[in-house]
């Protein structure tokens, strides 16, 4: 609730008592519902219509109740007009059942007199019961996947989550903060679920919910080796089955090397693969004085990425040049996925801490992908993206996509 200052119209509180005051029996005492904000009246403290106003000697603690005027929180030794009464509100913080009391005197042709006292009896805030969220996952067969239970209280309590139906074709295991991880049985594939509730301190528990997980059947037979018992597995192996990037084969075994930096060049082609975006079959030539070191087959996507806005050059001795095999930062990352979705920028400003401060040039792009939800971590901007890093991310995008249309984005306008 927006309150407004009227300031202007405290009395000024100089007037000195003279001697102890002692309170008369109350007046009256009000019950107030803790979960509004109430508004008092100006017969709430005096039916006396020739008193110009109260001088306020006690109120309640901050703890329990605050009593406002306008936006001003009043104190002890604030002194108020008649005229000022009736816009008066408590706001209660209690979350038990409490009596407070407010001390005044009326003040009337400038004298202090009759010390009185309001008592209100606060009925405690309804604790309304949390509620939990529907949800999704994939994996594939034989690869264990986590997640995180999405759940809200609308006091911001702590939530305590509970498994109130098994999976069938696989087992979940729950962590307290909500964050699980679901294995599929061996060789299961197919649909499965689980459905959970949430309870607040006050024992209130929300409605079930439902978490509906995938186990797909890869194309590939063979499973990354390096990737066993990793918590980014489906990820990886998503990445495969996606034909955007696959692994190394070292004696026989296929490796994903998590750990590897990604290239420029390498995460443009992924992400131009992941949107459909084509590359150009014209033949033309990106111009840029780096292009004889461009790998060959890269080169047509980067012509693409030039003309459609996806990226720009960098300046440098030699000219303007793209740097296909530069490693590629977070920064940049964030930079080139707002210009391929066309992220909406947030309607509230990104405040970055001072050990984050990203440069100028990519500030708009982390706040868009940051709004996004999308899993890009600009803490530590001038990293670089690893294979780990690229598989997560693209597949968030994917995910993402997966409930747009296609006219949301520029390169089918």
């Amino acid at each position: 609730m927006k309150r407004t200052t009227h300031t202007a119209l405290l009395l000024a509180a100089a007037l000195t008592l003279g001697g102890a005051l002692s309170f008369s029996a109350s007046a009256q005492e009000i019950t107030v519902d803790g979960s509004q904000i109430f508004p008092f009246s100006r017969s709430d403290f005096t039916a006396a219509e020739a008193d110009d106003g109260i001088f306020l000697t006690s109120l309640p603690s901050r703890a329990l109740a605050t009593v406002y005027y306008g936006d001003r929180a009043l104190c002890p030794g604030d002194a108020l007009p008649a005229a000022a009464l009736d816009q008066l509100t408590l706001e209660a913080s209690c979350v038990t059942e409490q009596d407070v009391t407010i001390g005044y005197c009326t003040v009337s042709g400038g004298t202090i007199s009759g010390a009185r006292e309001l008592t209100l009896s606060i009925l405690p805030k309804k604790d309304q019961p949390p509620t939990a969220e529907d949800g999704s996952l994939e994996t594939y067969k034989n690869i264990a996947n986590t997640g995180t239970l999405q759940a809200s209280d609308p006091e911001g309590k702590t939530l305590t989550y509970q498994i109130v139906q098994q999976p069938k074709r696989g087992t979940v295991e729950l962590q307290a903060d909500g964050t699980f991880t679901y294995t599929p049985n061996q060789n299961k594939v197919g649909k499965d679920s689980f459905t959970y509730t949430v309870t607040d301190p006050g024992g209130n528990t929300s409605e079930p919910a439902k978490i509906s997980i995938e186990i797909l059947k890869p194309t590939e037979a063979m499973a990354y080796t390096d990737m066993a018992g990793d918590g980014d597995a489906f990820e990886a192996m998503w990445l495969q089955e996606a034909g955007l990037f696959t692994g190394a084969t070292v004696g026989g075994n296929l490796c994903f090397c998590p750990d590897e930096p990604v290239s420029r060049g390498e995460f443009l082609v992924m992400v131009m693969q992941l949107v459909d975006a084509e590359a150009d079959t014209t033949g033309l030539t990106s111009g840029f004085s780096d292009e004889a070191a461009t790998p060959v087959w890269m080169q047509p996507y980067i012509v693409s990425a030039l003309g459609s806005g996806m990226i720009s050059g960098v300046s440098s001795e030699s000219g303007v040049v793209f740097r296909p095999e530069a490693e590629m930062t977070r920064a940049e990352a964030a930079v080139l996925l707002q210009n391929v979705l066309s992220l909406p920028a947030p309607t509230t400003e990104t405040v970055w801490a001072e050990d984050e401060a990203l440069p100028v040039w990519a500030a708009d792009a982390a706040a868009a992908v940051s709004a996004a939800g999308l899993p890009l971590d600009l803490s530590a901007q001038a990293e670089v993206i690893t294979r780990r890093d690229a598989a997560k991310l693209l597949y968030a995008v994917s995910q993402l996509l997966e409930g747009e249309t296609l006219e949301t984005f520029y390169w089918v306008q």
